[in-house]
């Protein structure tokens, strides 16, 4: 009987000790600080010990299924295992992105934006709620850096907030930094974001002077004008000045780039 009973345990030896690492990995990880590395590298070493043990045991021959015990402990190590794989992975905070069209990752310029964050930013969505594919995106963005906060604000239960940001009406979202204010001049989508946040955060990019005088195409909507880009110049922090050269013929201080947008006229000598 001892010798039975000393053979199983030295059978088993490597699954107490997995056991013993798992437990106080999981213990650890619950009770320490959230992504410490002793509580992951102590968690991993006895999950890959347990899976070492349970690839080795024969676990679906007939002979292993009729003794009951050792069916039950292998299927239980199992259990332990996919416990701890997600256990690591919520340490972690990794995750991956298969689907084709990247649909749940951010653009690498975004990435970059919200990572190099040095003062904390917070978003408020003035509304009752938003949707899943708002939710995500925010999520996404604060898991790049802590500093990037947000939270709902319902215009209704806080009149306080929401004329302290002038909110005129639901799903407005204003971004707040260091006593600074920034509201999103479209629908909330990564690249509104990451011009609020460009805006918000960095001076100014100077200015871009779009000539006009000479039937340049103007900068107004419409069918001949560059009205989209002058926008998007615009969400970078650009600022645009149409100038007539013939009035002004000195360039602002703070130019950095000169638009000259298809002159239907010759330029006059001056």
């Amino acid at each position: 009987m001892a010798l039975k009973l000393k053979q199983w345990a030295g059978r088993y030896a490597l699954v107490w000790i997995a056991l013993v690492l798992i437990v106080a990995g999981l213990v650890a990880g619950a009770f320490g600080p959230r992504t410490q590395p002793v509580a992951a590298i102590v968690t991993l070493v006895g999950t890959v010990a347990l899976a070492v043990w349970l690839a080795r045991q024969p676990l679906w021959n007939r002979r292993s299924l009729e003794a009951g015990g050792n069916a039950l402990i292998k299927i239980l190590a199992l259990v332990v295992i996919l416990a701890a794989v997600n256990f690591l992975a919520v340490q972690s905070g990794l995750q991956v992105d298969l689907t084709g069209a990247q649909r749940f990752s951010l653009a690498p310029e975004s990435k970059k934006l919200v990572q190099g964050l040095q003062q904390p930013v917070e978003v408020l969505i003035f509304d009752k709620q938003i949707n899943a594919e708002a939710r995500q995106l925010l999520e996404l963005y604060q898991r790049e850096n802590p500093k990037f906060q947000f939270r709902v604000v319902d215009p209704q239960s806080d009149p306080a907030t929401a004329q302290k940001f002038e909110v005129r009406g639901f799903g407005e979202v204003h971004l707040e930094s260091q006593g600074r204010q920034e509201r999103l001049r479209e629908a909330l989508s990564e690249s509104s974001l990451a011009n609020a946040l460009v805006r918000l955060t960095q001076p100014s990019q100077g200015k871009v002077v779009y000539v006009q005088g000479h039937g340049e195409r103007p900068a107004e909507p419409g069918q001949r004008g560059y009205s989209q880009a002058i926008q998007a110049l615009e969400g970078r922090n650009f600022t645009l000045q149409p100038q007539v050269l013939a009035e002004t013929p000195n360039l602002p201080q703070g130019t950095k780039v000169v638009v000259v947008a298809g002159p239907q006229r010759p330029w006059l000598a001056a």
